[in-house]
């Protein structure tokens, strides 16, 4: 049985009969509504949702046949068990047919009820439980393509203040953490120091993470995820009290590990139900530390993440980023990112789609001056002085153009639209913006990216 009971809707123009499911089931623990009205059932049922309905076949004005179509338009996956005589067996037959679950005659024993109730309920859970891994592993599969496409840009990426902050927004805008934050030991001390966190309370910003460092009294592993219950809002940190959001649940440690070391540690405050070092959204977690791991300790001597508000921005300097996204504040611009997935895989360069892109943006804005760049997999351009309505428009109508080339194939094409300084107002702004709009929906674009949680 469920932690909520199971919902069940008896309809019957005999009282006796629904008198007597409706103390049983009762009695086994179950919710039910009792109905010797067909019509004040079918009102029911068009409101409320159950989970099991029994419903009598001959009645008179409102058949069971009737009700069965009321929880065909209206219930959401309830399951219908018909009461039928010896006489109607063949009426019962072809509602069968119609999607009933199941029948059962009359007279009946309610050691049949049960029977029948018992088979109902574990067809009905476990229905609900294989779409609910069917969303799960559809949402896990999202969240990994686009972990993979940000960590592919951040590759490009020199300055690892940017990086840091592309990290966070992953995690919060993408992943749908409520709290997180990014310490790293650049001194190889195995003491790690906030850098930077989105939601995550003062008091932890404060901390420095030692092997020593006790949170609510158990040592916090350098090695291996470590999770840990929010209970009415606190935890203790190093015997001190640290509060938390209403909503947060769990507070979680993860290793950010390259070359058998640990880096860093990506502390996080997840508000998900029923969070275990198992569950498939730890995992995902534990992706986004691997991912970012060699980023982190590819330039942590050289350059170490800044936490204060006077940046600078450091890009390539032979790659055109730096002229479209750090000189933005001198630009009324709109920055567009086009993103081609290749059929061929992920570590085949999708030179033809490229190309194709190119023309289709330079096809689209003729009529103003556009600076584009090419990378693994993206072009990224910034166009002068265009209309941000306009800029979607015809960002619409080239991912049109592209599909319809590309229509048969497994290709697929992102758009992202940033607009300064509607968007942002420094290059990392305009650029974490660009990179998550490409994974919301777009004007005339279906939806592709993460669901929220």
């Amino acid at each position: 049985m469920s932690e909520t009971p199971i919902r069940v809707c008896v309809v019957d123009d005999e009282t006796p009969i629904v008198e007597l499911l409706s103390t049983f089931f009762e009695e086994k623990g179950y919710a039910v509504s009792g109905f010797t009205n067909p019509g004040e059932a079918r009102s029911f049922l068009e409101r409320e949702q159950v989970d099991v309905v029994f419903t009598d076949l001959k009645m008179p004005e409102v058949t069971g046949l009737d009700i069965v179509d009321t929880v065909n338009l209206h219930q959401q996956d309830a399951l219908v068990v018909i009461f039928t005589g010896y006489a109607s067996i063949d009426s019962a037959i072809r509602a069968l047919q119609q999607g009933v679950y199941d029948y059962i005659r009359k007279p009946f024993k309610l050691e049949e009820i049960q029977a029948v109730l018992n088979r109902a309920v574990e067809k009905l859970l476990l229905r609900r439980e294989n779409l609910r891994l069917h969303k799960e592993n559809e949402r896990m599969l999202a969240d990994l393509t686009m972990l993979y496409d940000i960590s592919s840009i951040m590759y490009q990426v020199l300055d690892l203040d940017v990086i840091g902050d592309m990290i966070l927004d992953t995690l919060t805008e993408g992943i749908h953490v409520t709290g997180v934050g990014l310490y790293l030991d650049p001194e190889g001390s195995r003491s790690f120091r906030h850098v930077k966190s989105r939601s995550l309370p003062e008091r932890l910003t404060e901390t420095t993470l030692t092997p020593g460092t006790l949170v609510n009294g158990t040592k916090v592993p350098q090695n291996q995820v470590h999770i840990l219950p929010i209970e009415d809002r606190r935890l203790e940190v190093n015997g001190s009290p640290v509060d938390f959001p209403a909503e947060s649940r769990y507070w979680i440690s993860v290793p950010i590990q390259f070359q058998n070391q640990t880096r860093g540690l990506l502390i996080l405050v997840d508000s998900r139900p029923n969070l275990t070092a198992t569950a498939s959204q730890v995992k995902l977690y534990q992706v986004v530390a691997t991912q970012i791991a060699p980023v982190l300790a590819r330039d942590s001597q050289a350059q170490p993440i800044r936490n204060g508000a006077d940046r600078s921005w450091a890009w390539d300097d032979q790659s055109l980023i730096n002229t479209l996204l750090d000189d933005a504040s001198g630009l009324n611009a709109a920055y567009i990112l086009l993103q081609v997935h290749n059929p061929a895989g992920w570590d085949q360069i999708p030179a033809k789609e490229l190309d194709t892109c190119e023309a289709l943006l330079q096809e689209a804005f003729a009529a103003f001056p556009v600076e584009k760049t090419r990378f693994f997999n993206y072009i990224l351009a910034a166009v002068v002085g265009v209309n941000t309505v306009e800029a979607e428009l015809k960002l619409t109508e080239l991912k049109a153009k592209f599909d319809q080339v590309y229509n048969g194939t497994t290709s697929l094409l992102r758009c992202g639209l940033s607009a300064y300084p509607r968007d942002g107002e420094t290059a990392s702004q305009l650029l974490n913006h660009l990179l998550f709009s490409t994974y919301k929906e777009f004007p005339g674009q279906p939806e592709e990216g993460p669901a929220e949680s």
